[in-house]
Order: C-alpha cells, then sequence, then structure tokens
C-alpha cells in the first residue's frame, strides 16, 4: 500500500492509492480513501483481541496489551484491491469497488462491491447495498444491516446476533440478539430468536418464534453453523436492487 503523494507531486502510475482526508477532486481515480475515527470509540485490537476505550481523534494507536500498532482510520475502496487491510475504523466498497485475493479487517465494513477469493473479519456491523456480491464463508460479522431497495437471499443457515432489515430478506433467521424489521422491510421465511420488532407497513411473512423456544432453536443452529469451516460455506449471495428504473425521456 502506497501513500498518495501531496498535492503538486506527481501521482504513482499504478496500483492501489491511499489518501489522507480530503474532499474527492474531479476525475480522480483512486482506489483507496481514508478518514478518521470518532472521538469516542469501543475497540477490539484485531492481533490479540483485547478490548478497550479510546478517546480522540487520531488515526492510529496502539494495544495496551499486546503493543501492536493499530490502525484507526477508515477506508473506501472504489476500483480493485488486493491489498491486505487490518483497521479499527469502518470500511466502505462502492459499487465499483472489487476485493480479490486480500484480507480485511474491519469494525464496520459497508458493502456495495464485490468480495472474491478473500476473508473479511467484521467486528461490529455489515452493511448490505443492492449490488453486493459476496460468497458468505468468505465473511465473518455479529451484525447485519440489509439496506433499501436491496433483496438478499440466504439459503444456509443466517446466524446473527442483531438483524435490522430495510429491504428484502429471504431465509430462515436465527438472532441472538434483536430482528428489527423496518417500515418497508420484508422478511419472508421464518425468524427465530429472543427480541423481534416489526414497524407498520413491514411484511413478514413465515414461521416466527420468539422467546425461550425460539432462543432454543438458535442456540442449536448456532452449533451446527459451528460445525462448518469458513471455506466450506461456499454459497454465492448476489443482493439484487428493487428500485425502480430511472425513466427514460420521451421521444
Amino acid at each position: 500500500m502506497r501513500q498518495t503523494p501531496r498535492p503538486g507531486a506527481p501521482a504513482s502510475p499504478a496500483g492501489p492509492r491511499l489518501r489522507a482526508p480530503q474532499e474527492p477532486q474531479a476525475g480522480s481515480a483512486s482506489t483507496i480513501s481514508r478518514t478518521t475515527l470518532p472521538p469516542r470509540q469501543h475497540i477490539r485490537c484485531y492481533e490479540c483481541q483485547y478490548e478497550f476505550n479510546l478517546t480522540g481523534r487520531m488515526t492510529s494507536t496502539h494495544c495496551p496489551k499486546c503493543r501492536a500498532s493499530l490502525d484507526l482510520a477508515g477506508y473506501t475502496i472504489d476500483a480493485e484491491c488486493r491489498e491486505i487491510l487490518k483497521t479499527l475504523g469502518a470500511i466502505k466498497i462502492t459499487p465499483r469497488g472489487i476485493v480479490s485475493s486480500s484480507a480485511l479487517v474491519a469494525t464496520d465494513l459497508d458493502l456495495a462491491g464485490k468480495v472474491s477469493e478473500s476473508t473479511v473479519e467484521v467486528f461490529s456491523l455489515l452493511t448490505i447495498q443492492p449490488g453486493a456480491d459476496f460468497i458468505r464463508g468468505n465473511i465473518r460479522t455479529p451484525d447485519v444491516k440489509l439496506q433499501p431497495n436491496a433483496e438478499m437471499s440466504l439459503k444456509n443457515l443466517a446466524v446473527f446476533r442483531n438483524v435490522e432489515i430495510y429491504g428484502t430478506l429471504r431465509t430462515h433467521l436465527y438472532s441472538t440478539g434483536t430482528v428489527t424489521l423496518r417500515a418497508g422491510g420484508a422478511l419472508f421465511g421464518g425468524v427465530y430468536g429472543g427480541h423481534l420488532v416489526v414497524e407498520d407497513g413491514a411484511t413478514l411473512i413465515g414461521e416466527v418464534v420468539i422467546g425461550p423456544e425460539g432462543l432454543a432453536r438458535v442456540e442449536k443452529a448456532q452449533t451446527q453453523a459451528a460445525m462448518y469451516q469458513r471455506d466450506e460455506n461456499s454459497e454465492r449471495v448476489m443482493v439484487l436492487s428493487t428500485a425502480p428504473a430511472p425513466a427514460t425521456a420521451a421521444t
């Protein structure tokens, strides 16, 4: 990973580039941009898994336990990226972004592009946008948010902590935390767990088991899911867009 030259210096001829936070220039061809972490954050070291609180706006720190140097910046990937990227900030993969033969670690991931032949570890929230394309076994995350106009189907076991649905999800969903079905969102299949919130205007069609019995089913599903290795869940997920096509001008 190379640092982008300061303004006025010649740009590198090829390869992903990293630039400090600034407004994008018109016609910019950068593949990775960077932002800083909010002033206060509860984070987990991606080397030793130690959790601690951090106060102050900065782009790096050290783990108080293992002393590893930790990146705190946020990144945006908007072209092909084959770099290993670890950060305690957020990573955003735009519709033009392609992560291939790589490894990503982040607190949050916003996915609108493609992830292939890569491993992705998300400590908190995976936000799934229309157009996302990934292999289930390549991404690990406790929480999931499905954005509006996104339609996603999961055939294999779908076990998460908290799930927030603005779009359309087709699966049997197991939750250890709370499933929230927002107005305009839809869930087809089934939901099992301890907590369910359904807003007015949402659609839920399928089996609903919430409470002690639901949590018992979640525990069973967790046991089954733990038997699979990361690379054994080869289900490809291609998130469709349900947004209406733009109107064409009359001739």
